[in-house]
C-alpha cells in the first residue's frame, strides 16, 4: 500500500512538472513573437541606436539629379530610396521613390514647406516632418510662426498620395521616432508629441523646456532620449521620456550650452552619448584680468557627455576643442551674441503676445541666397564596438573616444564636415562638406581610400550602406550609388 502510494505521489509530480514544462514552453515561445513583433514595429533616425545606416539589399550603381537639396538620411526598404528634399527659391519640398538598382523615379510627391527629416517607412506610409524657416538657415526664432507650415505628412508608400497632414505651430525638424503605430517626436513648439499612424490625430503630448532642432529622438526600451535649447532662459536640457507613461523620467540641463538641439544621441553599454557647444562664463574681474595680460580668452568649447540611461547621472563630460579669441575680438564677438540674444527674445515675446491674443505674426526674413552647406554645429553620434565618433564640423576633425570614459583614442583630419561616420564589414565611410568620401580603418583612424563624389555637401546625416553600395545625397540635389569594393 505504501509503494502504491508512492508510485501515485510520483506519477502527479511527474504529470504537474510536464504542465509546468509546457507552459515554460508556450511563454518562452509567445515572448520571442512579442520581442519579433515589437522589433519589426519600431523605426527610428538613422535605424537604430547606434546610428549604423545599413542594409543587406543589393542595390545598383547611379546618379540621378532630383533638383532640391539633400539634407536628411536616405532611408531603403525592398531595394527602394526614400529621400527627403527641399528648397527655398522657391519654399517648397518633396518626398520621392527611387528605384535602388537603376535610379528610376518611381513616384515624387510636392510638399508646401521643406522637409529636414528621415522618411521613416512603415508597411503602408512614409511619414516626413516639415519645418524650418528655409533649408539650411540658422534658425533665429524667425521661423516658428512663418507663414509656411508645419507638421507631419503621411503618405502612401506605394503611391506617394498624401494620407493624412497633422500640422503643428512650429516646425518639425528632428526625425520622428515610430513605436507600435505612434509617431512620437518633439517640434520647435515646446511640446512632445505622439500622433496615430492611421488617422495622424494626436494621441498624447507632454511640454518641454525648449525646443528640437535636429535632435531626432532616440527610442530603446520604451524610453526616447533627445536635446533641447532655451536661449531664453539659458536651460537647457536633455530629456528622457516614457513611451508607456507619456512622462518625463529625467532631464538633464546643461547650462551655458548652445545646440544641444542639434545632435541626435546615441546608446551604447548603458550609456547614451550626445554633443553640445558651451560658452565659457567670465565675470567683470576675469575680463580685466585678461585685458591687462593680454590672454586669449576661451568663447566656446565643445563638449561630449555621457548619462546614464536610466538616470540621467553625468558619467563625463570631456572638452575635445576649445576656441580662443584675443580679449578683445571675444568682447567684440560677445556683443555680437548679445544683439542677436537681445532681438530674438523681443521677437519672441511680441509671438507670445500675438499668439495668446491669437493675432498672426509672421517673421520671415529671407535672403536671396541658400548657403552651400547647413546651419548645423553638432552633427549625430556614431557609435560602433566600444567607441565613439563625433566631428564637429568647426574642427574638421573625426574623433574616436571610448565608451564609458570618453578617453580619446584617436583623431583624423577629414576636412569641414556635418554628417556623421557609418561603419560596415570593419571599414568606416565618411563624406565630408566638399563631397570627398573617406574609407578609414575604425580601429586606429588610418586613412585607407579617398575619392570625390559629385554629390555635394550632405547634411546632418551618414552615408547609407548595403551589402555592395554605398549611396549619399547631398546639396547638389543628386544621389550618388557607387560600389563599397574600394
Amino acid at each position: 500500500m505504501r509503494n502504491a502510494g508512492l508510485l501515485s505521489v510520483t506519477t502527479k509530480n511527474i504529470n504537474a512538472l510536464k504542465y509546468v514544462l509546457l507552459i515554460v514552453v508556450i511563454l518562452c515561445l509567445a515572448s520571442m513573437l512579442l520581442a519579433r513583433a515589437s522589433g519589426s514595429s519600431v523605426y527610428q533616425f538613422e535605424d537604430n541606436i547606434h546610428h549604423l545606416n545599413t542594409s543587406n539589399q543589393k542595390l545598383g550603381s547611379f546618379t540621378i539629379n532630383l533638383g532640391e537639396r539633400i539634407i536628411a538620411p536616405i532611408n531603403i526598404h525592398k531595394n527602394n530610396l526614400f529621400i527627403s528634399a527641399g528648397s527655398s527659391q522657391p519654399q517648397q519640398g518633396k518626398v520621392v521613390m527611387v528605384d535602388g538598382k537603376n535610379g528610376r523615379v518611381i513616384w515624387s510627391t510636392k510638399l508646401p514647406n521643406i522637409s529636414m527629416t528621415e522618411p521613416i517607412v512603415t508597411r503602408h506610409l512614409v511619414i516626413i516632418g516639415m519645418g524650418g524657416k528655409r533649408m539650411f538657415a540658422v534658425n533665429k526664432g524667425y521661423s516658428c510662426r512663418s507663414p509656411y507650415l508645419h507638421g507631419v505628412i503621411a503618405l502612401h508608400r506605394k503611391t506617394g498620395h498624401i494620407a493624412w497632414e497633422h500640422l503643428t505651430r512650429c516646425q518639425v525638424m528632428p526625425t520622428p521616432a515610430y513605436v507600435n503605430h505612434e509617431i512620437l517626436g518633439p517640434d520647435g513648439g515646446g511640446h512632445f508629441f505622439s500622433l496615430n499612424e492611421k488617422t495622424g490625430h494626436i494621441l498624447w503630448k507632454t511640454a518641454i523646456s525648449g525646443w528640437s532642432a535636429m535632435s531626432s529622438p532616440l527610442h530603446a526600451q520604451n524610453q526616447l532620449y533627445f536635446g533641447t535649447d532655451n536661449s531664453f532662459t539659458d536651460k537647457n536640457y536633455f530629456y528622457d521620456i516614457d513611451w508607456r507613461t507619456h512622462k518625463v523620467v529625467w532631464s538633464q540641463n546643461l547650462s551655458h550650452a548652445q545646440n544641444l538641439a542639434e545632435a541626435s544621441p546615441v546608446l551604447s553599454h548603458g550609456i547614451v552619448y550626445t554633443a553640445y557647444m558651451r560658452n565659457p562664463p567670465y565675470g567683470m574681474l576675469q575680463i580685466i584680468n585678461h585685458l591687462w595680460r593680454h590672454e586669449k580668452m576661451k568663447y566656446f568649447t565643445f563638449q561630449v557627455v555621457g548619462m546614464q540611461a536610466k538616470t540621467g547621472d553625468v558619467i563625463f563630460n570631456k572638452t575635445i576643442y576649445t576656441k580662443r579669441l584675443p580679449p578683445k575680438a571675444w568682447i567684440h564677438q560677445r556683443l555680437l551674441d548679445e544683439k542677436y540674444y537681445w532681438s530674438n527674445w523681443t521677437i519672441a515675446a511680441i509671438r507670445r503676445v500675438a499668439h495668446f491674443l491669437d493675432i498672426p505674426v509672421h517673421f520671415c526674413k529671407m535672403s536671396n541666397h541658400d548657403p552651400e552647406k547647413a546651419g548645423i554645429y553638432d552633427p549625430p553620434l556614431t557609435a560602433w564596438h566600444r567607441t565613439i565618433f563625433i566631428e564637429p564640423r568647426i574642427t574638421h576633425i573625426l574623433y574616436a573616444l571610448r565608451v564609458g570614459t570618453g578617453r580619446l583614442l584617436w583623431s583624423v583630419d577629414t576636412g569641414e564636415d556635418v554628417s556623421n561616420p557609418n561603419i560596415y564589414n570593419g571599414k568606416l565611410y565618411l563624406v565630408n562638406s566638399h563631397g570627398v568620401l573617406f574609407v578609414i580603418n575604425p580601429n586606429n583612424g588610418r586613412v585607407l581610400f579617398k575619392r570625390h563624389l559629385s554629390a555635394g555637401s550632405p547634411g546632418p546625416a551618414d552615408v547609407l550602406l548595403s551589402r555592395n553600395h554605398l549611396v549619399v545625397g547631398g546639396s547638389s540635389g543628386k544621389v550618388v550609388s557607387v560600389k563599397t569594393g574600394l
